[in-house]
Order: structure tokens, then sequence, then C-alpha cells
């Protein structure tokens, strides 16, 4: 039985290592086809967090989240050239300063156009079923969603990233579900649906990613 286990294991293991090599290859001709730079839409704007920021007010997580809520207000301060949508890339899962938590949730609640973040955690195991135990490879642990006052004015979009096993960021989590049924979709794809409501959603994997075309290669 022992040499059959082994002979067995042996054939596993090649099965894996051939499987992992053609995944890589047919990763890396995916990018050589698909992965060429493109123009993006002017209606898109993104404003980054970068090192200059960060050497000048400290860590994201501990900036004061009233410049949250007067960026919030300044953008959408002319009726000419309000955003449809303002996605806060940030996760404001608990409260800190009242005053400045009230300034954000009011800011938000004020032209209803904003989208918050949300996270959720994710490991493989056995999950109980109606007829026993089944194996999940994508099972859901935990979930961070925002304070309840500011979720409460907002949507959420979760801003889960997840590298392939080859340590390439090429597939977009489009959604996932959580253990009540409730369908939690990208930020994503919550800021499409609200700039464009007959948005024409890619094709998915059963977990909900898809392949993602970059505008712009690395460091772009």
């Amino acid at each position: 039985m022992k040499k059959i286990y082994l002979l067995l294991l042996a054939a596993l293991l090649t099965i894996a290592t051939k499987s992992q090599v053609l995944n890589t290859a047919d990763a890396y001709l995916s990018d050589a086809l698909y992965q060429q730079p493109a123009a993006v839409s002017g209606a898109i704007v993104i404003i980054g967090i970068d090192e200059k920021a960060l050497s000048s007010y400290g860590a994201y997580q501990d900036w004061n989240r009233e410049k949250t809520a007067e960026t919030i207000l300044l953008l959408n301060q002319s009726e000419d050239c309000r955003p449809a949508v303002i996605g806060i890339d940030i996760l404001h899962s608990s409260e800190k300063a009242e005053e400045a938590d009230d300034s954000l949730v009011y800011a938000a609640k004020e032209y209803g156009n904003v989208i918050t973040a949300c996270a959720g955690a994710f490991d493989t195991g056995f999950v109980e079923t109606g007829d026993g135990f089944a194996y999940d490879n994508f099972q859901i642990i935990s979930y961070e969603e925002p304070f309840e006052e500011l979720k409460a004015v907002t949507d959420q979009g979760h801003i889960n990233a997840m590298l392939d096993a080859d340590g390439v960021l090429r597939h977009h989590l489009l959604w996932f579900s959580l253990p009540d049924g409730a369908v939690v979709p990208s930020m994503a794809m919550a800021m499409a649906r609200r700039y464009e409501e007959d948005l024409e959603m890619p094709k998915v994997s059963g977990n909900g990613f898809w392949y993602l075309p970059y505008s712009k290669k690395p460091g772009d």
C-alpha cells in the first residue's frame, strides 16, 4: 500500500507541476496578446495618495476624516461639473473622532454620489451544507464595512486585490457573496454601474474573477 500511495503522490505532484507550468505559459501569452497600452476616458479622474502626500501627512489611515469630507464637498460644489460618482478607496470601518466622523457622514449624504470601501478576507476549508460538508477553496472568513452611520448614507464596493499564483495582479474580483447570500460588488463595478446603469458586465469565473486589461504598462 505504501508503494501505491507513493506512486499516486508522485503522479499528483507531476500533474500539479505540469498544470502550473501550463497556467504560467497561458498567463504570459494572454498578457502578450491583451495587455496593450490604450487611451483612457477623460471622464475618469484619480486623486492619488502618493509618496509626497504620505511624507507630508503620514499614514493615510491616520488622516483626519474632515479633510476627506472637505474634498467631497469641494468636488461637488459646482452643479456644472459635479461628479457622477466619487469612490473613496480607504476603509473607514470604525469610528474615530466624533466631529470628523460626522463631517464625513454629512459630506457623503449631502449629494448622494459617494461609494465607500469594504473588504473581505478569504481562506480554504470545509463548509457545512444541507447534505454534510463540502470543500470550499474561496471561503469568506471575515468582512469589514464602513462604520454604521457612513454605511447608511453611501453605497459600498470592495477593494480586495488578489495576486495570481505567479505573483502578478492580472485578475479583478468583480464581486463576491456573503454567507447570507448578499452580493458585494467591487468598488470599480459599483462606480461603473452608478455612472452607466446599462453597463455590460465582463464574463467572470465561478469565483467572480475576470481578466483585467490594463491601460498602461507597470509604473505608468
